[in-house]
């Protein structure tokens, strides 16, 4: 029904990359509610990907966040860039460590983001990790900085 509802708006030239009172646009609203269909829609009626909201925060930041795999994985197929940085200097790859979200941070590894950024704390996605005791997050350390593997 909702898929219908976006689908009619954009058929009637609604425009895809619209902001609210926050900067954020229907695709972040997508990414926040893991809704590859309705991303799938605005994508394909012009939504641009990369947009960023108030805070800096593209839809793959807020995927990131929030454990959203299937969107992380849409938008890898899409080619949105994953390496924007928000005001706060977190990359999406930070926001997935800091969250626990292994398999998302597997996913923007295996997708080559940038691993140099330290956000305005001066702190890594692998510091993330470590710091939030998510030892199943330490092979990140291995493509983060380029040293042995590392057991745990």
């Amino acid at each position: 029904m909702f898929k219908q509802c976006v689908n009619h708006l954009l058929d009637a030239d609604a425009d895809p990359n619209v902001r609210d009172k926050f900067g954020s646009t229907p695709i972040h609203t997508a990414a926040k509610n893991n809704d590859t269909i309705i991303g799938g829609s605005l994508s394909d009626g012009g939504a641009r990907l990369d947009l960023k909201d108030s805070d800096n925060m593209t839809p793959a930041h807020f995927a990131a966040e929030r454990g959203h795999k299937d969107f992380i994985e849409f938008l890898v197929e899409r080619e949105a860039n994953l390496d924007n940085v928000t005001n706060a200097g977190s990359t999406p790859i930070m926001l997935a460590a800091k969250n626990g979200h292994a398999d998302i941070v597997k996913i923007l590894l295996d997708n080559n983001v940038y691993t140099e950024f330290n956000d305005t704390e001066g702190k890594s996605a692998y510091d993330y990790a470590v710091e939030n005791g998510q030892e199943r997050l330490v092979f990140i350390r291995r493509k983060l900085h380029s040293v042995m593997e590392i057991r745990v």
